[in-house]
């Protein structure tokens, strides 16, 4: 009896193994689009903060009502990539309709 359960066992070796790799690449696959889902949010936030920051920095250029357009127009775009068009698909199924509809 033992023996016909090794033979079974090597018998379908390799059939074990394709479900053993199998279920390793869909971990790795959800862990690794997760992953791309946080950075993308870090990245997103990062650079809401970023404009948030040129903002301010652009209403410095105010001086008595009026808009310094030298400094202006010398200081550094507010966006030089925009990280929400190209990322906002991780978080469209997050979204109601009136948000979607907001894009």
């Amino acid at each position: 009896m033992n023996g016909s359960v090794f033979i079974y066992f090597i018998d379908k070796a390799p059939d074990f193994l394709l479900v053993i790799v199998g279920i390793a690449t869909a971990l790795v696959y959800f862990f690794q689009k997760r992953d791309s889902k946080r950075n993308a949010a870090r990245l997103i936030t990062l650079q809401i903060d970023e404009i948030c920051d040129g903002i301010e920095k652009i209403a410095t250029y105010i001086v008595d009502g009026q808009l310094n357009n030298v400094a202006f127009y010398e200081s550094l775009p507010l966006i030089s990539e925009d990280y929400w068009a190209r990322y906002k698909h991780f978080f469209v199924l997050n979204m109601d309709a009136t948000s979607i509809s907001a894009m």
